[in-house]
């Protein structure tokens, strides 16, 4: 996953998209398909995460 990745943004799966895709304080960009290694090599849907500056109701 981390060959997928890039610099300041956060890479994350389907699995997780799918846990928080409703939310409102966070957008999405789809990277579509990416092959993932490891003791199988196989293709998974990613995404990169990142907070919706808009409507975040997040205070940092």
């Amino acid at each position: 996953m981390e060959s997928g990745g890039a610099v300041g943004k956060v890479n994350i799966n389907r699995a997780t998209y799918d846990l928080i895709e409703s939310d409102p304080d966070f957008i999405f960009e789809s990277q579509g398909r990416a092959e993932v290694k490891g003791k199988v090599v196989m293709e998974m849907e990613m995404y990169f995460v990142g907070l919706n500056q808009g409507l975040s109701s997040v205070e940092l």
